[in-house]
C-alpha cells in the first residue's frame, strides 16, 4: 500500500470571495389564531457563498404512516439557506433561523437538499489544474420511505396551539475520508496488489438538539404565542445525514 497518492488534487467545493459581510435581517412571523410556531437555526460549518442547502417539512397523517400530500390541506413548508443570508455566527458558524407557522398536528421532516452555484478548484502542487462549471443539480436526500411513508428514521415533531417548537440546529457540514485503488501498471493490470490512497469529501447534515437554557422569547414570532417547547429529533441525534451525490474524490 502507498501512503498516500503521487499527486494530490484539493476540491474547494464552498469557494467564494470571503469578505466581512453584515448579517442579514431576521424572519419575522406573526402567528394566526389557532395556529403552532417552529424555529429551527440552519448552519454553515465555514462561510459558504452560493451553495444553499434546503430543508422540507410536510404535516404526517392522521394514522401516523404517511405525509399528507394534498396541498389544500396542507401547503408546502420549504426553506432554503445560503450562507450570504446569515442572521448570526454561532461558535464562528453562520447562521439563520428558519420560523414558519403552521396548524396543530405532528409533522415530519421529509428531506434535505444543497445545490451548488459556484466553480469547482482543482490544485496539484500548489497549481491550479483544472476548473470545473458549478454541477446545478438539486441533490435531495429523503428522510421518508418511498418519498411518502414515514419509516423509523424519519424526524417527528408536534406543533401545538399558541406556542412555539423549537427543534435546535442543522449544520451543513462535510466529512473527509479514503478508498484505496490497485495500482495499475502500463498494460492495465495490477501485478503487485499495490494500492493507491484517494481522499475523499462528502456533504452531510449534522444535528444539535435544542439548549436547555434558550431564551422562553424569541421577538421575531409574535402574535398568538403564549409559550416555548423544546423537541428533539431523536432519530437524527448522533448520525449525519448524507446528501448526495457521494463523495467527491479530492
Amino acid at each position: 500500500m502507498r501512503p498516500i497518492m503521487a499527486v494530490i488534487a484539493i476540491a474547494l467545493l464552498l469557494s467564494g470571495c470571503l469578505t466581512a459581510r453584515e448579517p442579514a435581517p431576521a424572519q419575522s412571523i406573526r402567528v394566526s389564531d389557532g395556529n403552532g410556531a417552529v424555529s429551527l437555526n440552519l448552519c454553515f460549518f465555514t462561510d459558504a457563498p452560493g451553495t444553499p442547502f434546503s430543508v422540507q417539512v410536510h404535516r404526517v397523517s392522521d394514522d401516523g404512516s404517511r405525509i399528507v400530500r394534498d396541498l389544500t390541506v396542507a401547503p408546502e413548508i420549504r426553506t432554503e439557506f445560503d450562507s450570504r443570508n446569515f442572521e448570526f455566527y454561532e461558535s464562528g458558524k453562520p447562521c439563520r433561523t428558519w420560523r414558519f407557522q403552521a396548524p396543530p398536528g405532528r409533522y415530519a421532516v421529509g428531506s434535505v437538499g444543497w445545490r451548488s452555484t459556484v466553480s469547482y478548484m482543482y490544485m496539484s502542487h500548489g497549481r491550479v489544474t483544472k476548473i470545473q462549471p458549478p454541477d446545478r443539480t438539486n441533490y435531495i436526500t429523503s428522510l421518508l420511505r418511498q418519498r411518502e411513508y414515514i419509516a423509523k428514521h424519519t424526524p417527528i415533531f408536534e406543533i401545538r396551539k399558541g406556542e412555539v417548537t423549537r427543534l435546535g440546529s442543522m449544520t451543513f457540514a462535510q466529512r473527509t475520508g479514503r478508498i484505496e485503488r490497485p495500482v495499475e501498471n502500463n498494460t492495465g493490470t495490477n501485478n503487485d496488489s499495490s494500492t493507491d490512497i484517494f481522499l475523499t469529501l462528502r456533504n452531510v447534515i449534522e444535528y444539535r438538539a435544542p439548549a436547555p437554557d434558550l431564551s422562553a422569547n424569541d421577538p421575531h414570532i409574535t402574535g398568538n404565542v403564549t409559550g416555548a417547547n423544546n423537541q428533539t429529533l431523536e432519530t437524527l441525534v448522533g448520525r449525519d445525514i448524507k446528501l448526495g451525490p457521494g463523495p467527491v474524490e479530492l
